[in-house]
């Protein structure tokens, strides 16, 4: 089954240790996958358990501490293993 995913890419400075409470704040709000960026994080959850006031639980975002900015898109359902199948190249062994 494939799920719509909500993206949301955040800028944080100071880069560290505000990306790692950051990512700990998302984790527990329901956020599902985090890749660390060079300039903070990308997350992901699916568009079915978002909830417009989820932000509100995440304390770091107003925090005097750091300067934190985001956007969010829409991610549309992607079937990875095709995705996958089409770009793997095979590599042949012959036997010796």
């Amino acid at each position: 089954m494939s799920y719509v995913y909500i993206e949301y890419n955040f800028t944080v400075e100071p880069l560290q240790p505000g990306t790692e409470i950051l990512i700990a704040e998302l984790g527990l709000t329901g956020f599902e996958s985090f890749v660390e960026t060079d300039h903070g994080v990308r997350c992901y959850i699916q568009k079915n358990k978002w909830k417009e006031d989820r932000l509100e639980e995440v304390h770091i975002l107003s925090s005097s501490e750091f300067t934190i900015g985001y956007t969010h898109k829409e991610i549309a359902p992607v079937n990875w293993n095709a995705l996958w199948e089409k770009n793997f190249d095979p590599i042949e062994v012959n036997d010796v």
